[in-house]
């Protein structure tokens, strides 16, 4: 917030009027995913959460499209902030885990595909590589090696 609305305006802290708290998290699932089943495990998964409050229940939605993953953002409410929200954010993604595994949805990881042209410089298994040239132990300077 800049500074010149904390000394001009009026600012109204809403937490304190009402101690819910909404949290969320984001997991990416395979292109090849139904999207809706999906949204649907991971609102039950973090209903499943003793923490997480039945009303408002947890929603899900279809976030982004990122570059190896369909991004759902579940959203959900608690009551008591004041016991901590990383113990509730790890349990919610640890049930929203096992419910996608239970239902063979993949959580896939980001991966890339390096492509050389033919003959480009750095490009592997362009050319046969050099062989291994063993190691040549140090030498000692001698004398007329100096340049004396």
């Amino acid at each position: 917030m800049p500074n010149e609305m904390l000394i001009a305006n009026r600012i109204e802290n809403l937490s304190y009027n009402d101690p819910n708290v909404w949290l969320s998290t984001t997991v990416g699932v395979s292109y090849d995913t139904d999207i809706e089943t999906a949204l649907a495990i991971v609102r039950e998964a973090a209903q499943s959460v003793p923490r997480v409050l039945h009303s408002p229940g947890p929603s899900a939605v279809l976030d982004a499209f990122g570059d190896s993953a369909i991004n759902i953002t579940v959203g959900y409410w608690i009551a008591d902030p004041e016991n901590g929200t990383l113990g509730v954010r790890g349990q919610v993604n640890l049930a929203i885990w096992h419910a996608l595994k239970q239902h063979d949805i993949e959580i896939p990881f980001p991966q890339r595909v390096l492509q050389w042209a033919p003959g480009q410089e750095g490009a592997p298994f362009a050319a046969p590589l050099p062989k291994a040239t063993q190691p040549q132990s140090p030498r000692r300077a001698e004398p007329d090696d100096a340049g004396d």
